[in-house]
């Protein structure tokens, strides 16, 4: 006998995929910019399908087999971009985002203590919301207005 259940869906599925914005700041009211991440959930189908082509391709990748292999994956499959980043180069030019530069942030170290506790916060702030599918939910207005056209 086969069932089929009418299951509500956790998360947008295209938003999982594209990517929304996280505005991050602390506990103080600092902000430390807006960062744009992928749902990073083992059960979106855009992971499993971005995680295997990054299996792949990255074989003989030196950063995705090194210390920070799990940050690199990271960022190559979640991390989209980033706006209003307060980072700037050694020219003191603002820094635009790649994947590399997002790679070196998240994976940054500081002799500073207090700078280096920052470090890991946002790199973990970062994750954290990209985890979290209460951020991916979609626009509920455009999904009533689908389902009112059908």
């Amino acid at each position: 006998m086969t069932f089929k259940f009418n299951m509500p869906k956790r998360f947008d599925a295209k938003e999982a995929a594209t990517g929304v914005p996280h505005r991050i700041t602390d506990e103080k009211g600092n902000f430390y910019g807006t960062y744009i991440t992928s749902l990073f959930d083992p059960h979106s189908k855009f992971i499993q399908v971005e995680a295997e082509k990054y299996r792949r391709k990255s074989k003989t990748d030196p950063n995705a087999n090194g210390e920070h292999a799990h940050i690199w994956s990271f960022v190559q499959i979640c991390f989209q971009g980033w706006q209003d980043v307060p980072l700037t180069d050694a020219k003191g030019k603002a820094l635009e985002f790649s994947k590399e530069a997002a790679f070196a942030l998240l994976t940054q170290k500081s002799d500073d203590e207090d700078e280096q506790n920052t470090l890991n916060w946002l790199r973990d702030e970062i994750i954290k919301e990209s985890r979290n599918v209460l951020n991916y939910q979609g626009d509920p207005e455009a999904e009533k207005d689908e389902v009112a056209k059908n």
